[in-house]
């Protein structure tokens, strides 16, 4: 199984650049990039902050995939 996001999605269904949502996550531009194109696995805090700048539930952002 296979951690997905849909990161990118919800971001851009809120008009928001990667450096917005970093900067209401409090992560960087770079760490929002990585997650977005799967090349970083997130902390969960970074989870939870990502899901509470974009108003989900974590599980509306990640989904595992087989």
């Amino acid at each position: 199984m296979t951690l997905r996001n849909r990161l990118r999605e919800r971001r851009q269904k809120r008009h928001l650049s990667q450096q917005q949502l970093a900067e209401l996550a409090g992560a960087s531009q770079q760490t929002i990039s990585d997650i977005e194109t799967e090349r970083r696995m997130p902390s969960i805090y970074t989870v939870m902050q990502l899901s509470k700048a974009l108003n989900v539930n974590v599980e509306t952002l990640f989904y595992w995939e087989e």
